[in-house]
């Protein structure tokens, strides 16, 4: 299946663990997704909709450790978003985009049309991205137009400049070098949140963040300019908000994580929505700085966060 037949049928697929080794596809898709029985599941493979490792499969095929199962489907109406994006640099080798927020970068969840990859792809052809941007962190983000490409970027070795911009809740008015650990937020309802700590953590996350003032508004607001040394999730949101300011339009990190609840639950308000400030978190990829991965020539790509304005004008 090649990438125009990817723009027409939505790709959803899993990998095969080790313990399901031998077993046959149709026992595979039984057990593990029930979103369809048995018969049903038959009736996909006899519709040639189910593939291993990119084939064709049988109902009786026998799957291996780390084999890739899809299933193709037809497109269904998505959720309304931003499906906004700049071009920033382009070239034979990569391209650099600046998304808006409330944009996912890959498929994932209810979105697959409404992504970057997908409306980029449109243009460009499929597209391999370099790291990783939530839905909604706005800015930059680099896409191999190979996988080779796109591999190479990802090493240990490759060394790329990062820095963001981040609208904070109080007044950040002194550098700080923020180095410590990124530990699982225990006061926190919230599986996923976690907390910055600057004590030895032996099974916490090492992290390390520059953080600098650049404006302060009305003394109620910050914007911070952040460079990261490591790239962990959630890494500057949590750190920010450990350190007391929490990040302006974060239904996670910002003000009130009840917030978060809300949104999954459609209980959320109008008084909700006026809480949050801005619609989506305030944090935003600015600045990327890197070798050419083929040429060596260096290449630098600069955004501003212009949707912040609206909370200066306050």
């Amino acid at each position: 299946m090649d990438f125009a037949d990817k723009l027409k049928l939505r790709e959803r697929y899993s990998h095969v663990r080790e313990n399901e080794h031998d077993m046959q596809l149709i026992d595979y898709m039984t057990e593990n997704f029930n979103r369809f029985d048995r018969m049903q599941w038959l009736e996909k493979i006899n519709n040639q909709q189910l593939f291993v490792n990119g084939k064709i499969a049988a109902a009786d095929t026998i799957l291996k450790k780390h084999d890739r199962v899809s299933l193709f489907e037809e497109l269904q109406d998505e959720p309304h978003t931003n499906i906004s994006f700049k071009t920033i640099y382009e070239d034979e080798h990569l391209i650099i985009f600046d998304k808006s927020a409330n944009l996912c970068v890959h498929p994932t969840g209810p979105f697959y049309q409404n992504t970057l990859w997908y409306q980029a792809g449109k243009k460009y052809g499929e597209l391999f991205f370099v790291g990783r941007l939530d839905r909604e962190t706005s800015g930059l983000i680099i896409a191999g137009r190979s996988k080779k490409i796109a591999a190479l970027m990802q090493t240990d070795n490759f060394k790329i400049h990062k820095e963001y911009q981040v609208l904070v809740h109080g007044k950040f008015d002194k550098p700080l070098k923020a180095s410590g650990f990124l530990v699982k937020d225990s006061t926190s309802l919230i599986a996923k949140k976690r907390r910055f700590t600057f004590d030895f953590c032996p099974d916490g996350e090492s992290a390390d963040t520059e953080l600098f003032p650049l404006e302060i508004y009305a003394d109620k607001f910050s914007l911070v300019r952040a460079i990261i040394h490591t790239g962990r999730m959630h890494q500057i949101r949590a750190t920010m908000f450990s350190l007391g300011f929490p990040v302006v339009g974060d239904k996670l990190y910002g003000i009130d994580e009840k917030l978060y609840n809300k949104i999954s639950t459609q209980s959320f308000s109008e008084e909700d929505r006026k809480k949050l400030i801005l619609d989506n978190q305030a944090l935003h990829c600015s600045v990327l700085s890197f070798h050419h991965p083929v040429t060596n020539k260096i290449i630098n790509a600069e955004s501003s966060a212009s949707r912040f304005a609206e909370v200066k004008r306050r």
